[in-house]
């Protein structure tokens, strides 16, 4: 963590000293030496719920942590697609709205978090079947929790956990399916919005068939890690498909 504060930081240093990052590219710049501030201290925060004891931490902290993680990268992707495309795009104000794309991004994220909540809660070595759990599609545990426990069931208890990530793993998948579809109908002759709805759904289909061989095979560590990771793939598709629905190339 701190040797990417360096890598930040030195750099950052050096282009401003030289008068080599613009007036737009600054505080943009600035945002992301702070998320990364932030970061570090949400991350020594979740430490510090665990781990100096005993190598367990708090699951919420935990998702707070990755959650953090997340939004600093989709910042830094974010500026980094506005750079590269800085000469191509036009804004559309059309576009920038409560929409479906983006309604898929906050989806994805939602689902990652469930994700961190699954794996501080090790509920992914319950109901190692798919696609019903053991041999009921919902679990008498759900509905059991949420009678008990209510609203906290979902962020607490190791059952509902697991299920509300299969949930919003099929609700996900219906939503990028469905628009992949449209696309495809709707912007024959346009490949930008072509490719971006076409990576996001290859990610979605990788992500969806990893969880469900990661569980089945009672979460081995180095497939949970890969999990993980194809979720920041999944993300930066979500986010560039949003900064195309955004902005019109030229």
């Amino acid at each position: 963590g701190r040797m990417i504060g360096l890598v930040f930081l030195i750099p950052f240093i050096y282009f401003y000293t030289r008068g080599q990052i613009s007036k737009q590219l600054l505080p943009r710049c600035i945002m992301m030496f702070l998320l990364g501030a932030l970061q570090g201290t949400i991350g020594w925060y979740m430490v510090s719920s665990g781990l100096a004891e005993n190598i367990r931490v708090s699951h919420l902290r935990l998702a707070l942590h990755l959650g953090t993680a997340f939004i600093t990268f989709g910042f830094i992707f974010y500026v980094l697609l506005k750079e590269i495309y800085s000469t191509d795009i036009n804004y559309d104000k059309k576009n920038f709205s409560f929409s479906i794309p983006l309604i898929m991004l906050i989806l994805i994220f939602c689902q990652i978090i469930m994700g961190a909540l699954v794996a501080g809660l090790h509920a992914g070595y319950i109901y190692n079947t798919w696609p019903k759990m053991e041999d009921q599609w919902v679990a008498d545990a759900v509905p059991f929790s949420w009678q008990k426990e209510g609203w906290s069931s979902i962020f607490n208890n190791i059952v509902m956990v697991q299920f509300m990530h299969r949930m919003l793993a099929y609700l996900v998948a219906i939503l990028v399916t469905g628009w992949w579809l449209l696309q495809k109908r709707k912007y024959t002759d346009q490949l930008a919005q072509l490719r971006t709805s076409n990576l996001l759904m290859t990610a979605v289909v990788i992500q969806v068939a990893l969880g469900i061989f990661t569980l089945l095979a009672h979460v081995p560590v180095w497939m949970g890690v890969l999990h993980q990771a194809m979720a920041f793939v999944l993300f930066a598709s979500a986010i560039y498909l949003n900064f195309m629905h955004r902005f019109k190339t030229v």
